[in-house]
């Protein structure tokens, strides 16, 4: 049984509340809730992960829906065999390589929680 103040126009998934949280800390314009590759995805592209001339689509539950990358060739092993028609990578790519920015503010073995939740060894 739902709240008596729940109402389907006011409820959040997951993903929302996730999205909302980051913004108003400034953490991404498109936060992802899922932020892996799909592992449908060929092993190379899930090996480097995102890049510089990926396109794609954020899906609704928070995830990147890689389609293909506009900067690497055709032959590219993390590019799909059904590119559009007459598909031309951009070359060289549109920013150099040593102007890409890339940082990490948290490791992989962090854990981010509200105030209400620690973290504990087990």
């Amino acid at each position: 049984m739902q709240p008596a103040f729940y109402t389907p126009e006011t409820y959040e998934t997951s993903c929302e509340v996730y999205r909302r949280h980051m913004s108003l800390r400034k953490k991404g314009r498109h936060p992802l809730w899922i932020p892996q590759p799909n592992l449908q995805l060929p092993l190379e592209y899930r090996r480097r992960g995102t890049q510089v001339g990926d396109v794609g689509i954020i899906t609704e539950d928070g995830a990147f829906d890689f389609m293909f990358n506009i900067c690497a060739p055709a032959t590219s092993p993390t590019n799909p065999s059904n590119l559009p028609v007459g598909f031309q990578p951009i070359y060289p790519p549109i920013l150099p390589e040593n102007e890409v920015v890339v940082l990490t503010e948290h490791s992989a073995r962090d854990a981010l929680t509200s105030r209400g939740i620690s973290k504990q060894a087990l």
